[in-house]
């Protein structure tokens, strides 16, 4: 703007799950999957409503490791970093900024599509746009909400 305030866009993002019959995003257990980091805030929400909401048992959850790892690690010309999932039975995994290791007890592993990095999932047959996910990411937020059936 001219005189420099801020104008927020609108999002992109206006559906709803919901029981209404036609409904894009019909209210059905198992039909949905949330990807998170807990170092998200947003992303911490979500679990939090779930919980409260008792969902736990009809969306399920993945939940990646809170540091940024490499995600080719084998490809030397490829230094780029990112949210990584990891079994909570792994060993602390060392923080790219040498500052220690961090723990996977929290960790959930992706079991929907056995993707090892948030970089890898989003690559499945163009992920983002194919599925319409309602998505939310960057360096430091991670929020990934994905209807599985619409899935091929």
């Amino acid at each position: 703007m001219s005189n420099g305030a801020f104008v927020r866009t609108a999002s992109a993002f206006r559906d709803f799950v919901s029981s209404e019959p036609g409904s894009k995003y019909p209210a059905e257990a198992g039909r949905y999957h949330l990807y998170v980091a807990n170092a998200c805030p947003w992303a911490h929400r979500t679990l939090m409503v779930r919980a409260l909401k008792g969902l736990e048992d009809v969306i399920g959850v993945s939940i990646v490791h809170p540091t940024f790892q490499p995600t080719r690690p084998g490809d030397a010309s490829d230094d780029h970093c990112g949210w990584v999932f990891r079994d909570p039975l792994d060993d602390p995994v060392a923080n790219v900024r040498g500052f220690g290791t961090v723990s996977c007890d929290d960790c959930i592993p992706d079991t929907v599509n056995g993707a090892k990095t948030v970089r890898e999932l989003c690559a499945f047959g163009n992920l983002c746009a194919l599925y319409e996910a309602l998505f939310f990411i960057s360096q430091y937020r991670f929020l990934f909400f994905l209807p599985l059936t619409t899935r091929e």
